[in-house]
């Protein structure tokens, strides 16, 4: 009778040892998942986070205004040029 004992108790320890090798790799895997998904969190950080945006805005539109006065002078040159 004691060796019945002892051999389903042998089967119990594997038994257990089985569910602790499952727990791990779920673990290890939860911990890939949760670290992997770190840099969606938070969004990083832009130049235009630190401008004043209504200055900002003022110099884009007199960017975009002095691109289209040069196109215009580049189109005009090349007319001239033929």
């Amino acid at each position: 009778m004691s060796k019945a004992l002892r051999l389903s108790e042998k089967w119990f320890r594997r038994g257990l040892w089985l569910v602790a090798v499952v727990f791990a790799g779920f673990l290890i895997g939860l911990g890939g998942t949760v670290v992997g998904d770190l840099p969606k969190v938070e969004t990083p950080l832009q130049l235009d986070d630190f401008l004043d945006r209504a200055e900002a805005e003022k110099l884009r539109a007199r960017i975009r205004d002095q691109r289209q006065t040069e196109q215009d002078a580049q189109t005009a040159l090349e007319q001239a040029q033929l």
